[in-house]
């Protein structure tokens, strides 16, 4: 479910005496973005159903007014005759420093990927490239931020962290001078209490990960 950004006014508009409604919807809009940002908090799958031979670099598809934020895991999925999904498997993220103990991991290939790096902020490349086309999905879960143009927003961030965006719409708001509502005393508070309220949603994300990867063991490079 979605709902508009003037949703966010009861958060922040008694504060900002005389503050058009468009600015204050706006400034929210501003403040969840950096909140997904931030956090990581709201994400997405993108499935592609199949994975082409010497192909290595894909995009995950994304709903409109949505940008990513951050690749967070990318899986193969398997599946039997009758489209029915029959097991995953992880691929283990590589970063430069990973890459550059490789060698030549560019030109690395074999029937399926084991790993991936994020190539630009927005893509995937699989290591090593496929040679043989897979009818196994790929599966890409992402971090996705509202982008600066969206007219909605998902009902979580209202329901859940209407309060912390609040907080980070009003410290945009009160720096703005010589309005109504510029308040410039008043930024380091909102913006403390936003810095706050993002480091608790991303401590909880962290422990939830981590207790999920308690299984996970680890493997060799090629």
């Amino acid at each position: 479910m979605s709902i508009k950004w003037r949703d966010f006014e009861s958060f922040i508009k008694p504060d900002m005496p005389g503050c058009p409604r468009k600015t204050v919807a706006d400034a929210a809009r501003s403040a969840a973005i950096e909140f997904c940002k931030v956090t990581q908090l709201w994400r997405l799958e993108s499935e592609l159903s199949v994975i082409m031979a010497d192909h290595a670099i894909y995009t995950p598809d994304t709903p409109d007014d949505v940008e990513i934020s951050a690749i967070i895991k990318v899986q193969l999925i398997k599946r039997n005759e009758l489209g029915e999904e029959i097991g995953r498997t992880e691929l283990l993220p590589l970063n430069d420093s990973d890459l550059s103990r490789m060698g030549n991991w560019e030109s690395l290939k074999d029937k399926e990927p084991r790993y991936y790096r994020t190539h630009e902020p927005n893509r995937v490349q699989l290591i090593p490239a496929p040679t043989e086309t897979l009818m196994e999905s790929l599966v890409m879960t992402i971090a996705v931020k509202p982008s600066y143009g969206s007219k909605l927003c998902p009902q979580f961030l209202l329901s859940s962290h209407a309060e912390a965006i609040g907080y980070g719409a009003k410290a945009q708001l009160a720096a703005i001078p010589n309005k109504t509502w510029s308040n410039p005393s008043m930024v380091p508070h909102y913006r403390q209490e936003f810095q706050s309220k993002m480091n608790s949603v991303t401590r909880n994300q962290n422990t939830a990960n981590s207790r999920k990867s308690l299984r996970v063991r680890g493997r060799r490079f090629i």
